[in-house]
């Protein structure tokens, strides 16, 4: 496993799951006037899934996420996750 993931996986402030998959990574979002307030997600789908990891965004209240990217390899996630971060979505 290459260190990326452990390093998102110390990361990650709290055991949380969503739709049965591990986040390994969060990032808050704001509300504004035309979003209402969430967090970009980085989950993983555990071994032997094809495209692993997913980035999303998904808004308080909501149990699924939403506009997820499936990505192979944790590195490419990363790199992903860090970009919709900075966008916040």
């Amino acid at each position: 496993m290459p260190s990326t993931y452990y390093q998102a996986l110390a990361n990650a402030t709290q055991h949380d799951y969503v739709n049965g998959y591990r986040v390994i990574m969060t990032s808050r979002t704001p509300g504004d006037e035309f979003t209402r307030p969430g967090r970009v997600i980085l989950v993983d789908r555990g071994e032997g899934r094809p495209q692993r990891y997913v980035t999303a965004w998904q808004g308080d209240g909501d149990e699924g996420w939403n506009t997820g990217h499936y990505i192979d390899t944790i590195e490419a996630a990363v790199a992903d996750f860090t970009k919709r971060a900075a966008r916040k979505f």
